[in-house]
């Protein structure tokens, strides 16, 4: 999603992708350790879920390569949200697909 995003290819996907795996780091790892980033919380995480959410919904402007080469991959707005939407269930579908750590037993 780094390289969708830093070069504006593909539309809103790249954020997309981003907005997946944000809140898959959050529900998994960082809610738990509260907000600030300082106690491995989950403060940089809303701050990259948020860009995302703007370059999804707001496109990646006249410097994109997409821009460049006139692609616009699911130019209508609700086409955008309908891939801000699928980012967020998908990644919260991978948060409960998750299986728990086994802990290891000292049988020794």
């Amino acid at each position: 999603s780094g390289i969708l995003i830093f070069f504006g290819l593909a539309g809103p996907i790249g954020p997309g992708l981003a907005i997946l795996v944000m809140v898959g780091a959050v529900s998994a790892v960082h809610f738990k350790n509260g907000y600030f980033a300082g106690n491995g919380g989950w403060e940089m995480n809303s701050m990259y879920f948020a860009v995302a959410l703007l370059l999804a919904i707001f496109g990646m402007g006249a410097y994109s390569v997409d821009h460049a080469i006139g692609w616009y991959l699911l130019d209508p707005l609700k086409d955008r949200w309908i891939v801000v939407g699928c980012g967020i269930v998908v990644g919260l579908l991978n948060v409960v697909a998750r299986k728990p750590a086994v802990a290891a037993s000292n049988n020794g």
